[in-house]
C-alpha cells in the first residue's frame, strides 16, 4: 500500500509540475472512479488516469465538458428556447465556455420572439456581468431584434444597466451600442437621445 502510495504521489507531483507550465492545455474529466487528466501541451498529447478516491485535485484544476451527446442532442430539437434557457441555469456552474457558446448559439436560434434570449441575459448578467459580459452582448442583440413588440426589452435594458439607466442615458447610449439601441427602440422620441 506504502508503493501504491508512493506511485500516486509520484503522479500528482507530475501533474502539478506540469499543471503550473501548461495549465491552459490541461483539461480533467471525471470519469468515477477514474480521473483522466489529459495534457494538451503543443505537437504532444498525454494522458494520465488517476483513481479519484487518491487523488483530489482543486476545483479550480478542472475544465469541465459536461454536455453528454443527448443533452446536445436534446437542445438541438429545443422549439422555443425553453430547454436551452433550462440548461443554462441548471448548469452554470460548471458549464464549459465552449458548451455555453453553443447553448447559447442554439437559444438565439430557436427563440423567436425574445424571451428566453432576453432571460438570459438577464440571469448572466446577475451571475457575474464581468465574466459573461461577451454571452450577455450577444444574447441582447438577439433580444433586440427578435422582440419587435416590445414585451421583453424593458426588463432587459433595467435587468443589465439598472434602475438608474434613465438618468444616465446618454452616457450609456454613447459607451454601450446595445443600449443605444434598446432605449431607441422604447424610446423613439429624437430627444429622448
Amino acid at each position: 500500500m506504502a508503493r501504491a502510495g508512493t506511485h500516486y504521489a509520484a503522479k500528482l507531483a507530475k501533474f502539478n509540475s506540469l499543471y503550473n507550465i501548461y495549465s491552459k492545455f490541461i483539461y480533467v474529466f471525471k470519469h468515477f472512479p477514474i480521473v483522466y487528466v489529459i495534457y494538451c501541451v503543443p505537437s504532444t498529447l498525454l494522458i494520465w488516469q488517476y483513481e479519484a478516491n487518491l487523488v483530489i485535485l482543486p476545483h479550480s484544476f478542472y475544465q469541465f465538458f459536461n454536455m453528454t451527446p443527448e443533452e446536445a442532442k436534446r437542445l438541438k430539437s429545443d422549439p422555443d428556447g425553453l430547454l436551452s434557457y433550462e440548461y443554462i441555469a441548471n448548469h452554470i456552474e460548471d458549464c464549459d465556455p465552449a458548451d455555453l457558446n453553443d447553448v447559447i448559439e442554439n437559444l438565439v436560434t430557436v427563440d423567436l420572439n425574445g424571451q428566453f434570449t432576453a432571460s438570459a441575459a438577464r440571469y448572466l448578467n446577475a451571475i457575474d456581468a464581468v465574466k459573461f459580459a461577451d454571452a450577455v452582448a450577444r444574447l441582447a442583440a438577439a433580444t433586440i431584434d427578435k422582440d419587435r413588440e416590445h414585451r421583453y426589452l424593458p426588463d432587459l435594458l433595467t435587468g443589465i444597466y439598472g434602475t438608474d439607466c434613465h438618468s444616465r442615458a446618454d452616457e450609456l447610449s454613447k459607451s454601450d451600442n446595445n443600449f443605444r439601441r434598446i432605449y431607441k427602440r422604447l424610446f423613439p422620441n429624437p430627444d429622448s437621445l
